[in-house]
């Protein structure tokens, strides 16, 4: 009876340890994918206020 208890907790154990790790991944992909679409999809906050011209080193 007894190590049939300690074998069920040592299973629950593991299985909520495994769904942490996952829902910490996800809320980890999640938060940097919202990151980088802000970063390329809104426009600039400050406006470009001078051309660069881009000229190869001789």
């Amino acid at each position: 009876m007894n190590k049939a208890l300690f074998t069920f907790i040592k299973i629950a154990f593991v299985i909520m340890l495994i769904l942490l790790i996952l829902y910490g991944t996800v809320h980890l992909c999640r938060t940097c994918y919202d990151y980088g679409y802000r970063f390329f999809a809104e426009k600039q906050m400050v406006p470009d206020t001078q051309d660069v011209e881009s000229t190869e080193a001789q």
